[in-house]
């Protein structure tokens, strides 16, 4: 039977057993890139005074499978490796905001949680490119910043084609809170909300801008390098409860892990060919990067035998 393959077919894992994630999901490794499905056994050969072997055994039979996909998702890591829920939001990076430096500089995004570093632009006395030092608590010296973190608390993000009722709160992009003055059900979209203690029509919910939720984050520089001239570029996280998923992984005891099913097939030329293993463990996965290139990760499972003692099936058509 004829049966050649081309290309790197379709890897899909079912969870179903193990330390399950809530809502156990299907999950398909996405941008596929390659696979390898081992099916290694230790053999053994019984000799006497000849050179060839008289009698030759199999016992432990080991099937392991590897990859690298090219997809990066919190849903992969959540259902099939730490088993462990994703929850709305992310705390997003901001990369060089470009600012002049002053007594107080509000960030562009006011729901600023964390100080990721400011590295300076320009201004007499200042090398660009030099990262200025953070002063923690106290007022900064000259080369130095103090951050501020915002002090709001998220009412919830926003949900698309849900019903709000009659005062119900929201935190929008910006750091304000939205507060429903005409009950109804969101639009499919996040709308752009008004942040000056307008209306937003969103569906037919309506929306007024309760200002800022608490105090907005904030960078303070030394006097004397603000008359200077200083120029820099912030770098910090801030809290976007409306967009993403955030997984969260606390410390697990061994042996914590989620089991599936994997399923690999393709299709050439009209021609089906595929395996199940229906008990598998992922065992590593990498998170890479590579200059001009593509992030691909490689990823590592083993697979075991079922309840019912069964290591999967292979199944193809024939011609």
């Amino acid at each position: 039977m004829l049966n050649p393959q081309f290309g790197s077919g379709v890897l899909t894992a079912i969870p179903n057993a193990g330390n399950l994630a809530a809502n156990p999901t299907p999950m398909q490794f996405g941008l596929l890139q390659e696979v390898q499905i081992e099916i290694k056994g230790d053999t053994k050969e019984l000799y006497d005074n000849l050179q060839i072997p008289a009698a030759i055994a199999r016992g432990k039979i080991k099937v392991t499978g590897k990859g690298k996909m090219a997809s990066l998702d919190p849903m992969f890591f959540s259902q099939l490796y730490f088993g462990l829920p994703t929850t709305a939001g992310v705390l997003r990076p901001v990369y060089n905001e470009l600012r002049t430096a002053a007594a107080s500089i509000t960030t562009n995004n006011a729901a600023a949680t964390a100080d990721l570093g400011v590295i300076a632009t320009g201004g007499t006395g200042f090398s660009v490119g030099t990262q200025l030092t953070n002063s923690g608590t106290a007022a900064p010296s000259s080369g130095q910043y103090k951050f501020t973190a915002w002090t709001g608390t998220s009412p919830g993000a926003w949900q698309a084609e849900h019903t709000y009722a009659l005062n119900a709160t929201i935190l929008d992009p910006a750091g304000h809170t939205q507060k429903v003055t005409t009950a109804g059900t969101s639009g499919a979209a996040l709308p752009t909300f008004n942040d000056s203690l307008s209306t937003t029509t969103d569906g037919t919910v309506v929306w007024t801008d309760q200002g800022l939720s608490g105090t907005a984050g904030t960078y303070t520089f030394n006097a004397a390098d603000v008359t200077a001239g200083l120029t820099v570029a912030l770098n910090y996280v801030w809290d976007d409860v409306d967009h993403g998923v955030t997984l969260a992984i606390p410390a697990q005891l061994e042996g914590y892990a989620p089991q599936f099913t994997v399923v690999l097939y393709n299709n050439f030329k009209g021609q089906l060919f595929g395996i199940q293993l229906n008990a598998c463990v992922l065992g590593g996965c990498s998170i890479p990067t590579k200059q001009e290139d593509f992030w691909v990760a490689d990823f590592d499972f083993s697979c075991g035998r079922d309840a019912s003692n069964n290591l999967g099936s292979i199944f193809a058509d024939q011609i």
